[in-house]
């Protein structure tokens, strides 16, 4: 399970970013029916969801304005959770569809580049085939934003990977390893992927 659940909520400026006070405690049931909601609706277990986790994360930017960062923070502790739970379970699609969610919110600026490479770093303790390929997912869609936001941590992440694939014996000419190294490499060299590449057109949403 995730190490970030314990701290998140305390670090406005690395995790969810501040809005507007809660309204009331009421507020709690209509924030676990949208999480509820949300993962009935985009946890496929056949194929990625892009334009569908577009939607939601949408919506739940609106309801951050609207009552405050207490719904981004069950909302996001119900993502990293469910997530962590379809990981231990195989369920591929639907960790990854987790993970589309996680980057809209990224995009959307609803959380920081520090949760998200916490969520990078665990998947790199595994460092199997699956976990590579929910690496790759977030890299080729955010990773150019997460280069910029915070460099030193792409720095030390490119240096784990390849620890970890040198660790495992893994060769750097497979599939998704190899994938994976060479859009780091790119990431470090500020290479920008083609725009269709990525699930998301144009620039990231402006800060507020």
């Amino acid at each position: 399970m995730y190490v970030l659940f314990s701290f998140f909520f305390f670090q406005a400026e690395d995790g969810i970013r501040d809005a507007q006070e809660s309204r009331g405690l009421g507020d709690v049931y209509k924030r676990q029916a949208f999480l509820h909601a949300t993962m009935q609706a985009c946890l496929d277990s056949g194929r990625l969801l892009v334009d569908l986790t577009a939607l939601f994360a949408f919506v739940l930017a609106s309801i951050h304005c609207l009552s405050g960062m207490q719904a981004t923070a069950v909302f996001l502790e119900g993502v990293l959770r469910t997530h962590a739970a379809e990981v231990e379970a195989g369920e591929s699609k639907k960790a990854q569809n987790c993970l589309l969610l996680l980057a809209h919110m990224y995009n959307l600026k609803l959380i920081g580049c520090r949760l998200v490479y916490d969520v990078v770093i665990w998947l790199c303790e595994s460092f199997n085939e699956e976990s590579v390929a929910q690496i790759l997912l977030l890299l080729k869609n955010i990773g150019f934003q997460l280069r910029s936001d915070d460099p030193a941590a792409l720095k030390s992440l490119i240096q784990l990977a390849k620890t970890k694939a040198a660790e495992r014996s893994l060769d750097a000419g497979q599939g998704r390893v190899h994938y994976l190294l060479e859009m780091i490499d790119d990431l470090k060299n500020n290479k920008r992927l083609k725009s269709t590449e990525s699930i998301f057109v144009g620039e990231r949403c402006p800060q507020s």
